[in-house]
């Protein structure tokens, strides 16, 4: 990624500030200075901000991106970062706002050219993602990587390799390694504790089998459940032989059963035959009375027609004499109504001429409406026009009392100018504005020495631990410096007592060349010469202990002289500038709190009176503007009045001139009907009665006609009922004929009532027709069952069936009892078959899963470091990168080190240690030797901790921009582990090479 511009709108202290990075493009490395506040930090916090919605403090310590939203900035505006960069050729824009009064959450626009066409993101979310994706790396690496922590990769530097890895790991994705390592891992523990479970089920399998517990070896168990096996098909052949002769012979024994049983159910079937037989017989005299019953219940059906079409004849000649009477009853009463509708019909002729007086009336009254209409319109005129100039005369007394009030208000308005001017006298402004500006300058010198003075409370605190690591290191030395004579005593004792007996007596000792050894040390003890040697080791390991000791010393006091020169240096300039501070602002304050809270007060105390002098300026122009608002409504008012006075004239007159037309017209109208609402009374009322004298008349004559079309109806209605009675009387006689003659042919002595009776018993027809065939057809049934089962039984005698039933139980018995031996026999064999082939199964498959758990344990072993090297993947594939880092760091060390100092990645890998693998050392050219980095002066640890931090970011945005950490998979001998995600391509076969070389086999 290349930053192109950077643009920040009332963000921080910047106003409207833009950074154009393209100016630096032939530049390597350029600076941003500044004092302490001048907003530095505010340009990594804008750019942070822009990239992924948060500062370069991940919005802790209350620097957030709202928070940091201009002083200067108006309610209005709206604060704003703009960031145009570079990344692999293509150009992209963003554009961030956060939380501000205007709008409640933060607002994104991203562009971007996909395929030559624009794309646009508005979403937070879908933002940040694109950048991340877009880049290779999350806010957090932002933060620790592009932009360079103060002090952060001092620690880093001088870190074990636990420390160093938690921070590569992160950055150079090399988590999906150990991810691998402990997925691996877990296939084993998996694979292992299958194999266990395998084993615990054959054992169980095995044991299963009562005859064959005893056997524990898998092959000679299976051998012996083999011999096993053919024992128990011979015993289950011998099983099946007994139980089909049992089956036989319950068969046999069942079928006979089943004979006699018949022959049983025929004669207790035969018996109940004659008892039904006895029954239908004791039936049979029932049978015949009910049978003489239908016969007769049959004859009268057939003269049931005839029979109900005289019933029907009698009731309809009952039916037309009532009609009959009705008829006439009603003939009479419409003889009566007509007579009185034709006397109505005279009473309103007689009334004719006095109607035809009142139209005559009505019609003269209406030909005078034109007339009342133009009086009652010029009336309403009238009317309108004394409305009228009532209305006026009350605007006159309205406008007159508005004037009067306009005018005090003037004179209010004009006195309220006069005292607001003497308010706002442009001296007295000037003055306070620069007392404001002197005073904001004072309060910014103050906000610089209270930075200064934290600035001396955190090198207090950094001198006091520097002071502790000194005094910590002192004795540490002391301790080392001990140790080292500890050990040096004892090498040189061991020494001398190993020359002592090498002495020989009359030679010279090659210490002290006495010939002489009075004393010549303790022979007893025999001395070894690996006992020498391990303590040559510890006193070359002790010197080394002491130069590093002494070495941490010298830097501890070192650093701690620094401080202490700096924390002096800083103290003098606060003093200064505070009593140059106090000074110029002419404050009696003892501190610097003291003098904060007096300047503020100060400045509150301008800013008041500022702030009322401005409210007073707005409110004399309100006031200006108010009086010739006011002097101009006077005006409008007087124009008014006078407008008014001349409406008031031109009415007076108008109205004198409609009153007198008035009375001319009304003295030309009838005295009796005085207006036009009286004389339209008079018409509606004649017209009412004019219309109710011919709505009667109408009714009269339309109910005289309707009644005489009904006496037509009636009578001949009447005329066509008597004729219907004559033809039914007819009929009536002949029907009554025919059915006597039908009853003398059937029963010469039968009276006309036995219709009647017959008649009523002949709905039980069906059933008494439905009981004797079903008696008729239960005999029959009857008669041919006993000649069936008389064929049945064919004269055999009664069977004992008690004696048949209990030999067939005991035949059923056996026969269940070898049936379920042989079920038994079976389930036991099939069972038996079934464990000796999962055992068979079992121990085969084991065979394989043990080839495999060697291979996936060997395997798991390499990648958690059981090596050669000595390392795991993870850490292995770290060591390389950071490597790479050092290499890339070293040519930038070389120049900030005169070409003294480079890195290198110390080879020494311990004994499969956590701690180890990602030591760093420097070479020291002037010395021709090796060092620790923590035996650098503090200016070279700074140094070396900026080359390192520039390289790591150089490596880290190349790959984050070029390229994707990808996985190259290695395994040895066998490849059955790999997962299909995991193999991918690499773009370094440095790695892959690197990665062969680590796990000291061929890869696959």
């Amino acid at each position: 990624m290349k930053p192109l511009k950077l643009k920040m709108e009332y963000f921080g202290s910047y106003v409207n500030e833009t950074v154009d990075f393209a100016q630096f493009d032939e530049v390597p490395l350029f600076l941003i200075s500044g004092k302490t506040g001048s907003g530095k930090t505010t340009i990594f916090d804008a750019m942070c901000f822009s990239l992924f919605g948060t500062t370069t403090d991940n919005n802790r310590n209350g620097r957030t991106a709202e928070k940091l939203r201009s002083d200067f900035a108006k309610e209005k505006d709206l604060t704003r970062v703009s960031f145009w960069f570079e990344h692999q050729g293509e150009t992209y824009q963003i554009i961030r706002e956060p939380k501000q009064d205007r709008h409640k959450s933060q607002k994104v626009n991203l562009f971007y050219e996909k395929n030559g066409q624009k794309e646009e993101i508005t979403k937070v979310t879908d933002a940040n993602q694109f950048i991340e994706d877009l880049i290779g790396i999350s806010a957090d690496q932002f933060r620790q990587i592009v932009l360079l922590p103060q002090g952060k990769f001092r620690e880093f530097l001088e870190s074990d390799s636990n420390n160093k890895n938690e921070l590569l790991a992160e950055l150079f994705g090399t988590q999906l390694y150990a991810d691998w390592t402990q997925q691996l891992k877990n296939q084993l523990t998996a694979a292992q504790d299958a194999s266990h479970d395998s084993q615990k089920q054959m054992e169980h399998l095995m044991t299963s089998i009562e005859e064959l517990a005893d056997q524990t070896d898998p092959v000679q168990w299976l051998q012996a459940a083999a011999t096993l096996l053919k024992q128990h098909e011979q015993q289950l052949a011998q099983q099946v032989e007994a139980a089909v002769a049992a089956q036989a012979k319950a068969k046999k024994l069942d079928e006979q059963f089943h004979v006699e049983q018949n022959l049983q159910t025929a004669y207790d079937e035969l018996a109940q035959n004659q008892t039904v037989q006895q029954q239908l017989d004791q039936q049979q005299s029932a049978i015949q009375a009910k049978q003489q019953l239908i016969d007769e219940l049959q004859w009268v059906r057939h003269q049931q027609t005839d029979y109900v079409a005289w019933q029907h004849a009698q009731a309809a000649i009952q039916d037309l004499q009532n009609d009959l009477q009705q008829q006439q009853t009603a003939a009479t009463e419409l003889d009566q109504k007509l007579q009185q509708l034709q006397h109505r019909a005279q009473e309103l002729n007689q009334q004719q001429p006095a109607i035809d007086s009142i139209n005559q009336q009505k019609i003269a009254l209406a030909s005078l409406l034109p007339r009342y209409q133009e009086t009652a319109e010029l009336k309403e005129r009238i009317q309108t026009e004394q409305q009228k100039l009532a209305k006026l005369q009350k605007s006159q007394q309205q406008v007159q009392t508005t004037s009067q009030q306009q005018t005090v208000l003037l004179e209010k308005t004009a006195q309220q100018i006069q005292s607001l001017q003497q308010q706002t006298d442009r001296q007295l402004i000037e003055k306070m504005l620069e007392e404001r500006g002197t005073g904001q300058a004072l309060l910014k010198r103050l906000q610089d020495l209270q930075s200064k003075h934290q600035t001396i409370t955190d090198q207090q605190a950094s001198l006091q631990q520097a002071q502790h690591e000194e005094k910590m290191a002192g004795q540490h030395y002391q301790a080392a410096q001990t140790a080292f004579q500890e050990a040096d005593q004892k090498h040189a004792a061991l020494q001398i007592a190993e020359l002592a007996t090498h002495l020989i007596p009359g030679q010279p000792c090659p210490v002290c060349g006495s010939i002489d050894h009075p004393q010549p040390g303790n022979l007893a003890a025999k001395i070894s010469l690996d006992e020498i040697q391990a303590a040559g080791v510890a006193l070359k390991q002790a010197r080394q202990a002491l130069d590093d000791a002494q070495a941490q010393k010298v830097k501890a006091q070192e650093k701690t002289v620094n401080l202490t020169q700096q924390l002096n240096n800083l103290k003098d300039e606060y003093t200064t500038e505070l009593t140059k501070l106090r000074n110029d602002s002419q404050l009696p304050a003892t501190d610097l709190a003291q003098l904060a809270a007096k300047l503020q007060e100060r400045m509150n105390e301008t800013a008041q009176r500022l702030k009322k002098t401005q409210a007073a300026i707005e409110e004399l122009k309100q006031a200006q503007q108010e009086q010739q608002k006011q002097q101009q409504t006077l005006d409008e008012l007087t124009a008014q009045q006078q407008k008014l006075d001349h409406d008031q004239q031109l009415l007076t007159a108008q109205l004198a001139g409609l009153n007198g037309e008035l009375t001319a017209k009304v003295k030309q109208l009838p005295s009796a009907y005085a207006d036009l609402l009286t004389a339209k009374k008079q018409l509606h009322d004649w017209q009412i009665q004019l219309r109710d004298y011919q709505q009667k008349k109408d009714q009269n004559q339309t109910e005289l006609q309707n009644q005489q079309q009904q006496a037509a109806a009636i009578a001949a209605t009447i005329s066509h009922d008597q004729e219907n009675l004559t033809q039914q009387q007819h009929h009536h006689q002949q029907l009554a004929k025919t059915l006597q003659q039908a009853l003398k042919d059937h029963d010469p002595n039968a009276q006309w009532s036995r219709y009647a009776e017959d008649f009523a018993q002949l709905d039980q027809l069906e059933s008494l027709q439905q009981t004797v065939n079903e008696y008729q057809q239960a005999v029959k049934i009857n008669l041919d069952r006993r000649q069936h089962l008389l064929a049945a039984i064919n004269e055999r005698p009664r069977p004992q069936l008690a004696e048949t039933r209990k030999a067939l139980q005991a035949a059923t018995t056996m026969r269940d009892e070898k049936q379920r031996e042989l079920g038994r026999l079976k389930e036991q064999l099939q069972q038996q078959q079934k464990t000796v082939q999962q055992v068979d199964e079992i121990q085969q498959e084991q065979g394989k899963q043990q080839a495999e758990l060697d291979r996936l344990s060997d395997l798991v072993n390499t990648m958690n470091g059981k090596n050669s090297m000595r390392l795991t993947l993870e850490r292995y594939v770290l060591r390389h990168y950071f490597k790479e880092v050092l290499n890339n760091a070293n040519p930038r060390l070389r120049q900030l080190t005169a070409d003294r100092y480079e890195f290198f990645l110390e080879e020494s890998t311990g004994s499969n240690n956590k701690w180890s693998g990602l030591e760093v050392g420097v070479r020291d050219r002037d010395a021709g030797k090796d060092r620790s980095v923590h035996t650098l002066s503090g200016g070279e640890t700074f140094a070396a901790s900026l080359a390192l931090a520039l390289s790591l970011g150089e490596i880290i945005q190349q790959q984050a921009g070029e390229f994707k950490l990808m996985l190259c998979l290695l395994m040895k001998a066998s490849a059955r582990w790999i997962k299909p995600r995991w193999i991918m391509h690499c773009r370094r076969c440095r790695l892959w090479r690197a990665i062969r070389a680590w796990s000291g086999s061929s890869v696959t």
